[in-house]
């Protein structure tokens, strides 16, 4: 999937997969040592969760440079986690047009129902729960399922499988969401089925993530993808014959997945971005 790639000299396949396992794990982990005693929504339990996944992302990345026996190339510990400004603008905009084109059917839903946000009386100051939607989820799970674990797993991986494993520890991460709505008296079924969709979702964008962060170099693409991703959720396929065109929505569905493809590795080219991963 990743072409040209490299391998680096670093941790063993063992070594590599059980410091992201322990990552992952802990990620989750900061959020139930002494948690809040209200609902996941309610403003402090947002407000203390958000705290302390920023926080973590501060432990992340000494955590890598502890393990890691040599960086991609020798670049800085900055650089091989994404977070620098070499080529910052393309890195941002070129990703998350791609994705966007992705989205292309859902948006055009969204157009003819009047729900895009210069359409729905949007606001630029968010609440709690948006600024945890698509600002601190989006970061602190960019920051430490792709930008720290990667560095960690391409020298015994490679570059094609650090794309595919850190998106199974991503998914994995998601299922205390189904902690939460069993203890909520939710039926088991639906949870059982919610979350085996969450986690095939969340895997199949954690693997785009991956390739975008490995492309590109940068960390910004797949924050910004992931956040807006997060605002148009998962495409609601049923409802495209609801909509005033059907046949025109279907049709923009498969213009864009088909552009998506087609553009996919134009769009995300490392010589664009001078990837670290690509030199």
């Amino acid at each position: 999937m990743v072409d040209n790639e490299v391998v680096f000299d670093g941790l063993s396949r063992a070594w590599a997969l059980g410091s992201c396992f322990f990552l992952a794990i802990s990620y989750i982990l900061v959020f139930y040592i002494k948690k809040s005693p209200y609902h996941r929504d309610h403003f402090e339990t947002i407000k203390l969760r958000c705290i302390r996944a920023t926080g973590f992302c501060f432990i992340g990345p000494i955590f890598v440079f502890l393990l890691s026996q040599q960086s991609p190339n020798g670049a800085p510990i900055w650089q091989w986690l994404g977070i620098h400004y070499e080529n910052i603008i393309k890195a941002a905009v070129l990703p998350l047009l791609l994705t966007m084109v992705l989205f292309i059917g859902p948006i055009t839903m969204m157009f003819l129902a009047e729900e895009l946000p210069f359409m729905s009386g949007f606001t630029p100051l968010p609440d709690m729960i948006s600024l945890r939607n698509f600002v601190v989820a989006p970061a602190t799970e960019e920051m430490i399922y792709r930008a720290c674990m990667i560095p960690l797993l391409v020298p015994s991986m490679g570059l094609t499988g650090a794309v595919f494993i850190c998106p199974l520890l991503f998914g994995v991460a998601h299922f205390h969401h189904a902690i939460e709505r069993l203890q909520a008296k939710e039926n088991v079924l639906n949870v059982c089925i919610g979350t085996l969709f969450q986690f095939s979702y969340t895997t199949l964008f954690g693997i785009y993530s991956a390739f975008v962060f490995i492309r590109t170099g940068h960390l910004i693409g797949p924050f910004i993808c992931h956040s807006f991703c997060n605002y148009m959720g998962i495409p609601e396929f049923e409802k495209i014959p609801d909509t005033k065109y059907p046949k025109a929505v279907a049709a923009m569905f498969i213009i864009g997945l088909l552009l998506f493809t087609s553009l996919l590795k134009p769009l995300t080219e490392p010589t664009l971005y001078n990837s670290v991963y690509f030199r």
